[in-house]
């Protein structure tokens, strides 16, 4: 896949720019002292791998076990339980505070 990219004009380079810094901070006597330089690290050898390469094989699950459609009779006490609750949700809602309206 080959992406264009958008095209820069054809811009002059900024100019050069040198500045000379040696000066001398002697002031009334007073001089900065040199800064040491600091040796370069020494070298240290590769880190060991903190991850464990570990190789197993898990067993094939079988699926799962599928859930049986409710009996009939359940399904009306269940869905007579739901309609008793909304009533009665509706009836306390003027008394006191309700989680669902």
């Amino acid at each position: 896949m080959n992406i264009t990219l958008p095209q820069l004009p054809n811009l002059p380079s900024p100019p050069n720019v040198s500045f000379d810094l040696n000066f001398d901070l002697k002031i009334n006597g007073f001089s900065l002292p040199d800064l040491p330089v600091l040796p370069n690290p020494p070298a240290l050898p590769e880190l060991p791998s903190f991850i464990p390469k570990v190789d197993f094989k898990l067993p094939t699950l079988p699926p799962a076990p599928s859930i049986p459609p409710l009996v009939s009779e359940l399904k009306g006490i269940l869905d007579g339980a739901d309609k008793i609750g909304k009533i009665y949700c509706m009836l306390k809602q003027g008394i006191g505070l309700v989680a669902e309206k």
